[in-house]
C-alpha cells in the first residue's frame, strides 16, 4: 500500500488535483500488488479508471466488482488505442515473465 500512495501524492503533485481524472491502467493487471493496492486509493476519489491488458491478464473480478460497487466508472481494453489521448494518468506496469508457466503465453 505505501507504493500506491505514493503514487497517489505524486498524481496529486504533479496534476494539482485526483479528483475528476482518468487513470488509464496499462500492463499485468491480473499479478499486479501494486495495481491492487492503486485502484483501491483511486475508488476514494471521484476518477475514471481505464485498465488495458491481455484478456489473461484483466484486472480481477473481484476488485473489479468492489470498485463497481463503490460507483467508480470503468472499462477493459485490450490495446491503447482510442483510450490514450483520454488519459490524464497513464500507470505502467511491467508483464510478470515469471508468473508464466507456459512462456508461449507470455510471448502473445
Amino acid at each position: 500500500p505505501t507504493q500506491a500512495l505514493l503514487d497517489v501524492f505524486t498524481i496529486r503533485q504533479e496534476l494539482g488535483t485526483v479528483n475528476g481524472l482518468t487513470v488509464t491502467i496499462v500492463g499485468d493487471l491480473r499479478h499486479s500488488r501494486t495495481v491492487h493496492s492503486l485502484v483501491h486509493i483511486l475508488s476514494l476519489y471521484d476518477v475514471r479508471l481505464n485498465y488495458v491488458s491481455p484478456e489473461t491478464l484483466k484486472i480481477p473480478r473481484d476488485i473489479y466488482d468492489q470498485l463497481k460497487e463503490k460507483g467508480i466508472e470503468q472499462h477493459e481494453y485490450t490495446t491503447l488505442d482510442g483510450v490514450l489521448a483520454e488519459s490524464d494518468v497513464l500507470y505502467v506496469t511491467r508483464i510478470q515473465r515469471e508468473r508464466f508457466v507456459n512462456l508461449d503465453e507470455y510471448e502473445k
